[in-house]
């Protein structure tokens, strides 16, 4: 009887330790989610004109880019940029008639991994986004899409 005790001690035991030892070599995620998927990360305050008009056309075509974002699986950068008081107020009316769009793209960064990872490094909220534009690459290939996120201030 000691025998089968010891044994089943031994196997219990073993089995703890291996239990353990798994645990720990299991992936552990790195401190900077970039490090993790890759990507760079810009954050510019205040924005020109051109940056303006991009936001514009960006807010216009929110749908389609919700939809885009729910595809995306790489992305070689990411830059955000806060648009001035004055250049938020011109494209205001612009956002409360796309609400709906909006919401939906707000979503999609939301469920996206990379996107809501690049959110949560800079500090900021979905709520915050105005618009977003992704750019292709000249290769084509998904690993190099830029993104362009644009925010309120």
């Amino acid at each position: 009887m000691r025998i089968f005790q010891s044994g089943l001690l031994a196997l219990v035991v073993g089995a703890a330790l291996a239990s353990d030892g798994i645990a720990q070599s299991q992936f552990a995620p790195a401190a900077d989610p970039a490090d993790v998927y890759e990507y760079d990360v810009d954050k510019q305050s205040g924005a020109d004109s051109d940056d303006a008009e991009e936001a514009l056309r960006a807010l216009r075509g929110a749908g389609s880019t919700a939809w885009e974002i729910q595809k995306v699986v790489a992305v070689k950068s990411f830059r955000f940029l806060t648009l001035p008081r004055d250049v938020a107020e011109k494209i205001a009316s612009e956002a409360s008639d796309r609400q709906g769009e909006l919401a939906e793209l707000r979503t999609a960064v939301e469920a996206n991994a990379l996107f809501h990872s690049a959110l949560q490094r800079e500090g900021l909220q979905s709520a915050d986004i105005v618009a977003v534009a992704i750019d292709e690459a000249e290769g084509g290939l998904p690993s190099e899409k830029q993104v362009r996120i644009y925010l309120a201030d």
